[in-house]
């Protein structure tokens, strides 16, 4: 069974055993690829048109149909008047939940036309919605942490006898990050502690986004790849103390290791990572 979450509001599918109401059906383009936007240059001597290097894709379209009936025509009237607000204000989560796995995507309610109801106590309204990022995402993802950046122990002197070689474990400073889905994704970061600026490593390709700023204990700078953004505490623009910004996104079906390295350290700062797994 499918259903729809659009802006809170729980739409199971047509004819689903509820009373009132709402229900949907004609669930349209939440599985679609949208189109490609690369304009082609055609040869003008020769066959075909000129390469390209990267497919990039417009947003896309969705949208299905509401039905509610009540015993009376106030309540249907209110219920349509409720749905017709959704998303009046600007974007709001839509998620669909399927047979394999429940995904979700930030739309723009574009338009809700609502039907003649000539006196019935039937209501039906349509829902056009727009995606700007036309991939899905995976719902409910969480951070995943490293442990504080630090050196190992290793052998403390004058040397008791008999010694003992293995000292405190350090840490690599390092989080591996996956996508489970079919399309790119980018990743987040945040990076914890007090320092004087840091730099993040993809490890596999050798890209390096750095920053460059002091930054106080108990706040943290948020990187966002998909944005090449920098955000302090998730509030203040810091995108300007930004250095290399060698962003890299999370292939589908593979994983991308990131490793953390401080300036002028006097905490163990410590950073986490999330990706959406995209389809």
């Amino acid at each position: 069974m499918t259903t729809i979450v659009l802006g809170g509001v729980v739409l199971p599918p047509f004819p689903e055993a509820r009373e009132g109401g709402p229900w949907f059906n004609e669930l349209v383009g939440w599985y679609d690829l949208s189109e490609d936007k690369v304009s082609v240059d055609e040869r003008p001597q020769g066959h075909g048109s000129f390469p390209v290097s990267a497919s990039w894709r417009s947003s896309l379209a969705v949208s299905f149909h509401v039905a509610v009936a009540y015993e009376s025509e106030r309540d249907m009237l209110v219920q349509l008047e409720r749905l017709a607000s959704i998303g009046v204000d600007g974007p709001v989560p839509m998620v669909v939940s399927d047979a394999v796995r429940s995904t979700q995507r930030l739309v723009t309610v574009r338009a809700t036309p609502v039907k003649d109801h000539h006196g019935h106590l039937v209501g039906e309204m349509d829902f056009d919605c727009l995606a700007r990022d036309p991939r899905r995402y995976s719902v409910n993802d969480q951070w995943v942490s490293g442990s504080p950046l630090k050196p190992s122990g290793g052998l403390v002197w004058p040397v008791v006898w008999p010694a003992v070689w293995a000292g405190e474990q350090g840490s690599d400073g390092r989080i591996t990050l996956t996508n489970e889905g079919t399309k790119l994704s980018s990743p987040r970061y945040r990076v914890y502690g007090g320092y004087d600026g840091f730099t993040l490593t993809n490890v596999g390709t050798q890209q390096r986004v750095g920053f460059h700023w002091t930054v106080p204990s108990g706040s943290f700078v948020e990187l966002d790849f998909a944005t090449r953004t920098a955000t302090l505490d998730g509030q203040a623009d810091v995108t300007r103390y930004l250095t290399n910004r060698e962003w890299w996104d999370v292939s589908p079906g593979r994983s991308v290791t990131a490793q953390l390295e401080v300036d002028g350290a006097y905490l163990d700062p410590w950073f986490a990572g999330m990706v959406r797994s995209a389809w």
